[in-house]
Parts: C-alpha cells; sequence; structure tokens
C-alpha cells in the first residue's frame, strides 16, 4: 500500500473496508487544530504539532504555512469525527519519514498494521460524511448507502480485516485477505449495489 500524504494531517483511509466501489474515488480524511485526543495521557494532536513534526524531519520540500493552510481547511469537512482522527494521528505520527520525491509521509503499511483499531474507528464515523466535490461517487455513496458503509466497520472482524490488508504488499495477499473474511465482502458487495442504483452516475456506471 502506497504512503499517505502527511501534508493533509492523515489520510489513511481504509477503502478496501468500506468506500466506493473499486470504479470510483477514495476517502481522504483530515483533521482540525482544535481536535484532542485519547491516546498520549490525553494530550492534544493539533495541526500545529502535526506540522511542526513534519519540519522537524526535514525532508526538503514541506512547507508549515502550506502544512497548516491544508490541515485547518480539511478541517472543516471532518470536524464530526476529530476525536476518533486524533486517536489514529497520534497512533500513526511515529511512522512519518521522508520520502524520496522530499515531503514527510506516514508510511502506509506501519501505521495499518500498528493502528488498525484505531484507524477504523475513524473512518467508521467519517464514512458517512461527504468530503470534497459533491458530486463525487463519494460524497454520493455517504449520503445515500450510509448503512451500507457502516455495516462495513460494524463487522465484528473489520480490524482484523484492516490489519491482515495492511501487512500486504501485493494483490495477491490482498485477495487472500478478501477469502478469509468473507462477511466484510459481503457487506463491501451490499455497499457497491447500493452504490449501483442510487449513484451510477457519481461512481461510474
Amino acid at each position: 500500500m502506497a504512503n499517505a500524504s502527511a501534508t493533509v494531517f492523515l489520510s489513511l483511509s481504509l477503502t478496501f473496508a468500506a468506500a466506493c466501489s473499486s470504479k470510483s474515488d477514495e476517502t481522504t480524511a483530515t483533521t482540525s487544530s482544535t481536535t484532542s485526543s485519547t491516546t498520549g495521557g490525553g494530550e492534544l494532536v493539533t495541526c500545529e504539532a502535526f506540522c511542526t513534526a513534519i519540519l522537524k524531519l526535514a525532508c526538503g520540500k514541506d512547507e508549515k504555512a502550506t502544512c497548516l493552510a491544508q490541515c485547518e481547511q480539511n478541517a472543516q469537512s471532518i470536524a464530526g469525527c476529530s476525536v476518533e482522527l486524533s486517536a489514529a494521528t497520534a497512533c500513526a505520527l511515529p511512522t512519518l519519514a521522508c520520502d524520496a520525491d522530499g515531503k514527510a509521509n506516514f508510511d502506509r503499511k506501519e501505521s495499518s498494521l500498528k493502528c488498525s483499531k484505531e484507524i477504523v474507528a475513524f473512518e467508521s464515523c467519517a464514512t458517512c460524511i461527504p468530503t470534497g466535490d459533491a458530486q463525487s461517487c463519494h460524497s454520493c455513496s455517504a449520503t445515500k448507502c450510509c448503512a451500507e458503509r457502516q455495516a462495513v466497520y460494524a463487522d465484528a472482524s473489520a480490524v482484523d480485516y484492516a490489519t491482515c490488508k495492511g501487512a500486504c504488499a501485493d494483490p495477491l495477499c490482498a485477495d487472500a485477505c478478501d477469502a478469509k473474511f468473507p462477511s466484510i465482502q459481503q457487506k463491501k458487495s451490499a455497499t457497491e449495489a447500493c452504490e449501483a442504483m442510487k449513484c451510477l452516475v457519481q461512481c461510474g456506471g
């Protein structure tokens, strides 16, 4: 799995668990400068603290002003899940590292393995929040297929599934995880069926 962009604070979307179908766009989540965390002794994970952590890595192409602006702007669309996102971010922060392009990024694999529980909790909260383009597949699905999307995260094996997928580096591994958790696949199929019926245009038919 690819690294997630650190400039939007946290973008560890588990689209393999619940999101639009494979033809559609992914969910990207961000957080607010006033987000509080229940981890790390109750300390706040703020945009200021996050962007400062990025700059400490001195990757070369990160700019604090840009990081802060993006973090604050995107916070507005996901504020209802700020506590869950902060907990996931606090867990994933140690995985930040410089990439080949000179920018700080979360290590997607390490974060998924270490923080599956926190990420799934955040995604469960955020899955029904329309973000970005109002005409996108995600926004339509979040609005019209909310119950189906939430059902994936409510599955008892959701965290185990996320952990399994997080360890994968190739399609064969991912397929094996899919086969191992059939109840997740059933719920994903229900989401895709809903999208095909209610979001046909937005999700590409």
